[in-house]
């Protein structure tokens, strides 16, 4: 209505705006509504309260970084070594990613891949990669030698892989593999040509995590100059087919391709689950549009939460067994990088103020938690000392 209104303003005053002047008016507010949207997003708040606390560098959380060592009357704990970097310097927290954004970069390639693997962690071995770009249809497989060097019995039994000797077989057959590093150039190679590129998957962060560590793990670091993001057909598919979701069917892809394409195949066989996830993707209109994409830097945070919590998780098996933390709140501040050597520096630095700052970032409801690891820390006074110089 307010654009409407002003055009006619202008034409009264003789200055009506041509086609170009309103394209361009109407881009521009595409660009403001989308930015809207983003910045309201958990991603776009997170962005925020990042680059405010990069910017705030007098303020009390860089303090709390920083700390104030030189001031009489301090204490330090005499477990916190001098010599160790790790602890002197507090790490910036690893915060908590958000939930994918909608719609894939225009002029992004929308190509479907899959892995078949020696297990669910992030660092099990890749035993086969497939990837189809649903525009051109051009395909990608390949095995790949786990490095452990055998197939566990539960996954050969689902995805019919095995390994004999050296030798790598496929329903009985024998297939050519490769050593991952030879499969990751390879797949690298096939996506370049058609970068900018969005790899999506059924359940994405199953394989985005398991892509990325290994590609990160093998020094392809190039692979986040051509993917710009992980799609997720299985929140696609949650969103378009709501009677489905309403009548709790399930969304397994063997059960979506009976179902929506009447279908059965061979699932866990990575290029034939590519081959019906295309169908079913192309059963939805406009699925750039629709699409939720992750960003590259989203599944690299997770990837890092998840290393971090097995790294420095059990620092704070005391404070848990004492009930100081519960053990979801040691979780959240193990993943976000913290160790419990890092508060007791900050406790050091900055007093109980800087126990609140560092918590704020990390996680809701932070007060009753500051309170009580301060006082637990109060109470441990065999480890504390004054610090006379």
């Amino acid at each position: 209505m307010i654009v409407a209104k002003s055009f006619q303003v202008n034409e009264n005053h003789g200055l009506s705006p041509g086609k170009t002047t309103a394209i361009v008016q109407n881009e521009r507010d595409k660009k403001r509504s989308h930015h809207i949207l983003v910045e309201s997003s958990t991603d776009g708040k997170k962005r925020r309260l990042q680059l405010n606390l990069n910017e705030k560098s007098t303020t009390s959380f860089h303090e709390t970084l920083a700390g104030n060592t030189y001031k009489s009357g301090i204490h330090t704990f005499k477990s916190v070594s001098d010599n160790d970097s790790e602890t002197k310097e507090i790490p910036t927290p690893v915060l908590c990613p958000g939930p994918p954004t909608i719609g894939a970069q225009i002029g992004s390639a929308i190509v479907l891949f899959d892995l078949e693997t020696t297990g669910l962690a992030y660092s099990s071995d890749i035993l086969q990669i497939a990837a189809v770009d649903i525009s051109s249809d051009k395909k990608f497989s390949a095995y790949v030698k786990p490095k452990i060097g055998f197939i566990p019995e539960k996954v050969r039994r689902l995805t019919d892989l095995e390994l004999r000797g050296s030798e790598m077989y496929h329903h009985g057959l024998p297939v050519q593999s490769v050593p991952i590093n030879d499969a990751l150039n390879d797949f690298v190679n096939f996506l370049r040509p058609l970068e900018p590129v969005t790899l999506v998957a059924h359940n994405v962060l199953f394989d985005a995590k398991i892509i990325m560590y290994n590609a990160m793990t093998h020094g392809l670091n190039d692979i986040c100059n051509i993917i710009n993001g992980f799609g997720d057909t299985l929140q696609l598919f949650r969103a378009e087919f709501v009677d489905r979701r309403e009548r709790k069917l399930s969304f397994a892809q063997d059960k979506l391709a009976k179902d929506i394409l009447g279908v059965t195949y061979q699932a866990h066989d990575a290029l034939e689950d590519v081959r019906i996830l295309k169908r079913l993707v192309l059963s939805v209109e406009n699925i750039s549009e629709k699409l939720p994409v992750y960003n590259v830097n989203n599944i690299k945070d997770r990837l890092t939460r998840i290393v971090n919590e097995r790294k420095f998780n059990s620092s704070y098996e005391s404070a848990v067994a004492q009930q100081v933390l519960t053990i979801s709140k040691s979780k959240q501040l193990a993943s976000a990088g913290l160790n419990f050597d890092h508060l007791k520096t900050i406790y050091v630095k900055s007093g109980e103020s800087g126990i609140n700052d560092i918590l704020k970032v990390i996680m809701k409801s932070s007060n009753k938690v500051s309170a009580a690891l301060c006082k637990y820390m109060d109470n441990i006074k065999e480890n504390i000392c004054i610090d006379k110089n």
